[in-house]
């Protein structure tokens, strides 16, 4: 009887540990970061209607309201990249940080899973230089919207 108990409180503990860790484990918005990519290479091969769809079509800092407000954006915030013959792009963080926990906490208080915003920034490398100090920062904001669809509300390349 006495073992009984205690293989309770060890599966009790061992599923508690679990459950702790998987909410510690951070949160990580896939299909936000591959549609970034896709923006951003979209960008580059200077197909910038695609693009355009991708945003609000109205922004959020800069105006954009329009595919030629939206092409003098995009002049000036992604020139570094925009028609270079070959660009790799690497993931480097999300804003707001968001845990399991917290989406499940979220979840469970029957409020929206999501902020309202994301930020992803990523490194961007320009023809084949791959050092840190070649790399471009750029940043691709998102905004959730009523219909619950994601919609780029600014993007900018920016400093360390």
């Amino acid at each position: 009887m006495k073992n009984k108990h205690i293989i309770i409180a060890f599966f009790i503990l061992l599923f508690s540990g679990a459950l702790y860790s998987f909410a510690k484990i951070p949160y990580y918005p896939k299909g936000l970061i591959v549609k970034s990519e896709q923006f951003i290479h979209f960008l580059n091969k200077n197909d910038l209607k695609s693009a355009y769809e991708l945003t609000t079509k109205k922004g959020n800092y800069y105006n954009f309201s329009s595919p030629q407000l939206f092409k003098k954006v995009v002049n000036r915030q992604a020139y570094k990249f925009i028609k270079a013959k070959d660009i790799s792009v690497i993931y480097r963080s999300n804003f707001p940080f968001q845990t399991y926990g917290n989406r499940i906490r979220r979840w469970f208080t029957g409020r929206e899973l999501n902020p309202k915003q994301r930020n992803i920034d990523f490194l961007i490398h320009v023809d084949g230089k791959t050092n840190i100090s070649s790399g471009i920062l750029f940043e691709v904001r998102w905004e959730l919207q009523v219909n619950k669809n994601w919609q780029i509300s600014f993007f900018q390349s920016h400093a360390g």
